[in-house]
């Protein structure tokens, strides 16, 4: 499992992919303050907060988008359009709770071909039944847990 590496969600979600025996891999730039949370077991240390945004990328299976600021926000754009656009395989792309469901349905509302490629969960085992689901075929994972 890796995150962005720092404090806040990304040490929540750390702590309890270590307490559940997971391997933690925490993405850090140099460009930016801070250094990763006790939780990260391997760190990845980058020049900038470009690289580790596409480091991030690159190392996904899935991915999860909790309630976040710009930086979520541009994480779970560029993942939606590199998927959208082909230059990366559709892999599960989960928005947890309701905080992102506007920004979805506009996106949605504007490109039609981009419609199913975000899903939406309202709880955390429903994120990891989406993510198991979406893990275990090479191709095909549910379109959507919830309307957005």
């Amino acid at each position: 499992m890796a995150t962005g590496g720092y404090s806040g969600v990304m040490e929540a979600v750390s702590w309890g992919a270590a307490e559940a025996g997971g391997r933690v891999l925490g993405v850090v730039a140099r460009q930016l303050p801070g250094k990763a949370n006790r939780w990260v077991k391997e760190e990845i240390v980058v020049d900038s907060w470009e690289q580790r945004l596409m480091k991030l990328i690159e190392l996904g299976e899935g991915y999860v988008a909790c309630a976040g600021g710009t930086g979520t926000l541009v994480e779970l754009a560029v993942a939606w359009e590199q998927m959208h656009k082909g230059l990366l395989p559709r892999r599960p792309l989960v928005v947890l709770g309701s905080f992102w469901t506007p920004i979805v349905r506009q996106i949605e509302a504007a490109e039609e071909s981009a419609r199913g490629a975000v899903l939406a969960a309202d709880a955390v085992s429903a994120v990891v039944e989406i993510l198991q689901k979406g893990l275990g075929k090479k191709s095909g994972f549910p379109r959507s847990e919830r309307k957005l």
